[in-house]
């Protein structure tokens, strides 16, 4: 027997680092409470030189007055929710912040939990915050690639590592694999669980499992033996076999061990971290064959957006029942879990080299070694950077190779989310990196050898990051703005730019309207209101729409479209823009814009809104002194570029109320942890930079950069050269309709 550990509390904090990633902290845990938190993730104690992500604080016990029950897993008091059960439904009171999961949050648990409930998942959903994909996967290191096997749950992923380990691969993860934006996976050392029918077949990891263990599973396997007699009638009592049967599968489904990887591995396990070159779906069939054949990687994101959220059942069923006490409070983070997934998924997975795995079950761990280990040899079709899908292929006259739409292959790097399609499409037929929300290091290092880049607002493209790109050819901004690229440096280097403007300005335009409406019409007031039992009916009168005055600043592709917008709500159509001509007048009068100046345009808006270019001109443009000049009572509308509007005048104008309130999809200071100067006023709609973020939008865009690097790709490679490119580019003034 092992002696029980002691249940003094440790002095001082003990902290989990996964790869430094998410930083665990126990407080006031002891020996037993330590060990259960071992178990689970494994022995990554280290000291956090950052603060953690989870505290889990222990304490003797919670208490439980003034609960009322959900079911017989959790309850609920006024303003704390509670989790009932622990592993395998033993009793356990755990006080769970769930709003606040994903984020820095604190758990309370009581001293002598079998297991921290759900701590797994929390630490999964803290990566999905911080832009880490976690996979249930397993994957190795196998003689210089990294092979990342995926499925549903016993679909072979476990068999397919051991099969591999067998011959001397490194071991990086069994159950989850964090996947990050530059491609690196990495794992959690949690224990291995290995079935007797798993160590029959590998008897070099049988002698490696403890002894008692060991001695466990015979046990099994004699008692399941016995019973399968029993089962067969040789006693011959009625109904005994039945009973027996059921009693034999049982004690099958006891025949695993749970065994920590280095002691099951040994100097196979390295630091858990490596590169992703091969993506393996496995699945059983119900053929006797073993069947190894290519697959598209998108086939498998979008398989295993469905497999992560089955992961996530125990959590989201807690999560319904946190809802259902606290009908008002909501956690963002869990709410979007499965959209983020698919969009990673997406991401991370697009244009990788992947293989499907097909095997009945059970299923012989050699053959699968046997079967798999010829397509590894195949290489990991990658190029420098790893990202990369080939195929042998003819050549190309400038050395690219020809895709199978017959066009050439080419080099590109996507520095902005895009549709997910997209680019999965764009994987398939050319040599894709990606690098969204990549700092400038990490720009410069993947746009080595690029020929292609694909970005949206948000990135940098600064004149150091294209430099490090001598082959650098097209530019395909997916959208319209340009403030986020060194248009010198493009013209110098007469490097193509072409942008996709269209889809995007109809969103903008729209959400223009909604920003109106909703400022002027209280709704999120109305809203927030409601959801705390207020009816404040006789509060909330706003104001209409038709009939007043809608002033644009800048009528070019996004300012047209909302005067066209406003004509129809009867709305009067002022708008300015940079160059106006009399036949520049005559199409807007036929959208129901009168061109004017932009003094006419402030002094008569009562909506005023913001279309114009972020540039050298346009930077503070609405400041103090055109605020001062804007109609009484007017509200302001800026989807423009963060800096176009001063905001800290701005907030004078509405704190004194010469305006009656505003709109803002774009700021000064924009990315995580960024608050306005504004958000504290009551009379402002405020949201993320979403102007062109609609699926409809994204999509268009999708298709029009498919299409773009199709036609690029088509050319003979003298028509590719530098020198012709800048024929096709627009001034940059025309980019937001100012020209």
């Amino acid at each position: 027997m092992p002696k029980p550990l002691p249940t003094t509390v440790h002095p001082s904090p003990i902290d989990f680092d996964l790869h430094g990633i998410v930083g665990v902290r126990l407080v006031d845990a002891n020996a037993r409470d330590v060990a259960v938190v071992v178990h689970q993730l494994g022995p990554i104690q280290t000291t956090l030189d950052r603060a953690p992500d989870i505290t889990i604080r222990f304490v003797d016990r919670l208490s439980t007055r003034s609960l009322r029950y959900i079911g017989l897993d959790a309850a609920f008091s006024d303003d704390a929710f509670m989790v009932l059960r622990s592993k395998q439904k033993t009793k356990a009171r755990i006080l769970l912040p769930m709003k606040d999961l994903g984020r820095p949050c604190e758990i309370v648990c009581e001293h002598g939990l079998a297991a921290v409930p759900l701590l797994l998942a929390i630490v999964n959903l803290t990566c999905l915050a911080k832009n880490v994909l976690p996979l249930h996967a397993s994957t190795f290191q196998h003689e210089g690639t990294g092979v990342l096997v995926t499925g549903w749950a016993k679909g072979g992923k476990t068999e397919t590592l051991l099969s591999f380990l067998a011959h001397g691969a490194e071991h990086v993860a069994d159950e989850w694999t964090y996947l990050a934006e530059d491609s690196r996976v990495s794992g959690i050392p949690e224990p291995v669980r290995v079935w007797d029918w798993h160590l029959r077949e590998l008897p070099d990891f049988w002698a490696r499992v403890p002894r008692r263990d060991r001695a466990r599973l015979r046990a099994l396997r004699m008692a399941a033996r016995v019973t399968d007699w029993l089962a067969a009638g040789r006693l011959g009592r009625a109904g005994f076999p039945r009973l027996s049967g059921r009693i034999a599968n049982l004690l099958r489904r006891q025949q695993s061990v749970q065994v920590p990887p280095h002691r099951l591995f040994g100097d196979r396990v390295g630091s858990m971290v490596g590169a992703l070159d091969l993506v393996v779906f496995a699945a059983s069939h119900d053929s006797p064959e073993i069947i190894v054949k290519e697959m598209d990687s998108a086939e498998i994101a979008g398989r295993m957006a469905f497999s992560l959220q089955e992961e996530r059942q125990e959590l989201m069923r807690y999560y319904r029942s946190f809802r259902f006490a606290f009908p008002q409070a909501a956690n963002d983070l869990l709410d979007s879990a499965a959209e983020r997934e698919s969009r990673l998924l997406a991401e991370r997975l697009a244009g990788r080299r992947a293989l499907a795995l097909l095997h009945p079950y059970p299923v012989s761990i050699p053959a699968i070694f046997d079967a798999l280990a010829p397509h590894l040899k195949n290489g990991p079709s990658r190029s420098g950077n790893g990202t990369g899908r080939h195929k042998e292929s003819p050549a190309h006259p400038d050395g690219a190779v020809t895709a199978e739409n017959g066009s050439s292959r080419r080099k590109i790097l996507v520095a902005s989310s895009i549709c997910p399609e997209a680019l999965a499409e764009l994987g398939r037929d050319h040599d894709v990196v990606c690098a969204f929300g990549a700092d400038e290091e990490t720009l410069r290092r993947k746009i080595a050898d690029r020929e292609i880049l694909v970005f949206r607002s948000g990135v940098n493209i600064s004149a150091e990051v294209m430099a490090c790109a001598p082959g650098l050819k097209l530019l395909l901004r997916a959208g319209s703005g340009l403030d986020n690229l060194n248009l010198p440096y493009v013209e110098e280097h007469g490097i193509e730019l072409l942008r996709i403007p269209e889809p995007g300005a109809q969103a903008v335009a729209e959400l223009t309207f909604a920003l109106m409406l909703v400022v002027s019409r209280h709704v999120l007031t109305g809203d927030q209101l409601l959801r705390r039992g207020v009816w404040a009916k006789g509060d909330l009168t706003g104001w209409s729409l038709a009939g007043k005055v809608l002033g644009i600043v800048g009528a070019g592709s996004i300012g047209s479209r909302v005067g066209h917008l406003g004509a129809a709500w009867g709305m009067k159509v002022l708008g300015c823009i940079q160059h106006p001509s009399p036949a520049r007048a005559a199409i807007m009068a036929g959208k129901g814009i009168r061109l004017t100046g932009l003094e006419e345009v402030l002094a008569a808006a009562d909506y005023l809104t913001i279309h114009v270019p972020k540039t050298p001109a346009t930077r503070g443009l609405i400041g103090a002194e055109a605020l001062a000049r804007m109609k009484p009572g007017a509200f302001l509308i800026n989807v423009a570029r963060g800096g176009i509007v001063d905001e800290a005048a701005l907030r004078q104008a509405l704190v004194d109320g010469k305006l009656r309130g505003a709109g803002l999809d774009v700021h000064a200071a924009e990315g995580a942890g960024k608050i306005s100067p504004l958000a504290d006023l009551p009379n402002v709609v405020l949201t993320p930079h979403i102007g062109a973020s609609t699926i409809d939008a994204q999509r268009q865009i999708g298709k029009r950069v498919i299409e773009a690097v199709a036609e690029f790709a088509r050319r003979p490679a003298s028509i590719q050269s530098k020198t012709l490119a800048t024929s096709r580019r627009e001034p940059a003034g025309a980019a937001a309709g100012m020209s």
